[in-house]
C-alpha cells in the first residue's frame, strides 16, 4: 500500500514486498527508514541516496552494469526515489557503469 504522499518515514520496509505487483518503483521518498532486501535495486533515473548506509563494502553493493546489457530480470527497478538518512540491509545497486562514478559520489564514495 501506497503511504500518503509517497513518502515512508521511519519505519521498517521490507523491499521485495513493495515489488509484488510491479517490479518498478517510482516515485517515492523514505525517510528515517531501515530498508531491508534481500533485493538488487536497479537505478532506472533520478534516483538519489543522502546521508545512508549501507551493510556492505561498495565493491559488494554496487553492481556495475555494461553498456551492452539491456535486460535485468529480477532486479526492483527505481525511478524518481529518494532515500534519505536511511540504513539499507541486504540491498544492492544495479548501476549502469557510465553512471556508477556519480552514484559512488553520491554516496560519499571516491569516484574511482
Amino acid at each position: 500500500m501506497r503511504p500518503p504522499g509517497g513518502v515512508y518515514r521511519n519505519t521498517l520496509i521490507r523491499l521485495p514486498d513493495l515489488a509484488v505487483t510491479s517490479a518498478l518503483l517510482s516515485d517515492l521518498t523514505f525517510e528515517n527508514c531501515q530498508v531491508h532486501g534481500p533485493a538488487i535495486l536497479a537505478v532506472v533515473d533520478n534516483v538519489h541516496f543522502n546521508r545512508c548506509g549501507f551493510d556492505g563494502t561498495p565493491e559488494a553493493v554496487l553492481w556495475p552494469i555494461p553498456p551492452e546489457r539491456t535486460q535485468l530480470i529480477g532486479a526492483i527497478g527505481l525511478r524518481n526515489c529518494m532515500f534519505v538518512g536511511c540504513t539499507l540491509i541486504g540491498i544492492g545497486l544495479a548501476v549502469p557503469e557510465a553512471q556508477l562514478p556519480d552514484m559512488r559520489l553520491g554516496l560519499g564514495l571516491p569516484a574511482d
